[in-house]
């Protein structure tokens, strides 16, 4: 997902929330979320840390800001 805010767009992690700094445009948050590694799985924009954990668990995080599950 990329946040609008005034004239910056910042790309945001559907899994965690994680920011990227800002850019002029769509095209360069998205330019920016590619070269940080990011991917498109499953139609959400995931950053590393939630790929990673993707890998682990076998499921997308699906809270805002991740926080450790207690068992």
């Amino acid at each position: 997902m990329i946040s609008y805010r005034y004239p910056y767009h910042n790309a945001v992690c559907d899994g965690c929330g994680h920011m990227l700094a800002a850019e002029k445009d769509d095209a360069a948050a998205e330019t920016a979320m590619r070269a940080d590694g990011w991917a498109k799985i499953e139609g959400k924009d995931l950053c590393r840390l939630c790929q990673m954990k993707l890998k682990e668990t076998g499921r997308i995080p699906d809270k805002r800001f991740y926080k450790e599950e207690r068992l």
